[in-house]
């Protein structure tokens, strides 16, 4: 199961703006796993998200969060309409659901943070499907 990276830019509270990498792979159609480190003198968060799901299926998410103080390591599970977040027909909604769970996980921080990824970040999915 090999990585593939997405080249990702960060703004962080409109003014902190950065480089990070999203790695996504998939283990055959009905699993993806994501992971972004975002680095910064603001804020940094360690997320990993891996979905489980299929075609008629609910989709299972768990994030695990690595960051600093009270949040240096939080876990949440979510479930998904199979109609919404899809691991085999829709895996860009995976990787959707990651980058706003970072989002989210920056407000929680106090911060927002705006992610602008490359239309070549669907490229590396299909790279990540193509290995499984």
């Amino acid at each position: 199961m090999a990585r593939h990276p997405i080249q990702i830019r960060v703004a962080i509270d409109d003014n902190a703006h950065g480089n990070a990498v999203t790695w996504i792979s998939m283990a055959g159609a009905h699993v993806i796993t994501s992971h972004t480190t975002l680095l910064h003198h603001l804020l940094t968060i360690d997320l990993h998200s891996t979905f489980v799901g299929g075609r008629h299926i609910d989709t299972q998410a768990c994030h695990l969060l690595l960051g600093p103080g009270r949040y240096a390591e939080r876990a949440i599970q979510r479930r998904h309409p199979h109609s919404t977040t899809n691991t085999t027909d829709k895996p860009e909604s995976c990787l959707l659901e990651h980058w706003s769970t970072l989002l989210e996980l920056g407000a929680d921080l106090g911060h927002r943070i705006r992610i602008d990824a490359p239309p070549a970040a669907m490229d590396a999915l299909a790279a990540a499907a193509a290995d499984a």
